[in-house]
């Protein structure tokens, strides 16, 4: 096997793993997240999180689980689907909000 197939194959593993357990997250936001710690391991990098839910999700539960989590009141927009707030990352965290 050439390197070059091997680059390929390992890549196409991690995003079958990134599917599987962070269904819900895009994977440039994992790839970005796991750059940043790789680079600076003792940091938490600072990211504008965005959560979109379904409309019958209860947006003051939502909001509520939000503060709680992490002490910021998030922006709520489009009639309490889309919540947005600046917060640190960790892959544990991503995780949680992807299991929501």
């Amino acid at each position: 096997m050439s390197e070059l197939t091997e680059i390929r194959r390992v890549f196409e593993g991690l995003n079958t793993l990134y599917e599987i357990h962070l269904p819900k997250v895009h994977p440039k936001l994992i790839h970005d997240l796991m750059m940043r710690r790789r680079n600076e391991p003792d940091k938490d990098p600072f990211y504008l999180i965005e959560i979109f839910t379904k409309p019958e999700i209860n947006s003051e539960e939502m909001r509520n689980y939000i503060i709680t989590k992490t002490g910021m009141n998030p922006t709520i927009h489009d009639s309490g689907t889309h919540y947005a707030f600046n917060n640190k990352l960790t892959l544990e965290f991503l995780k949680e909000l992807s299991d929501l």
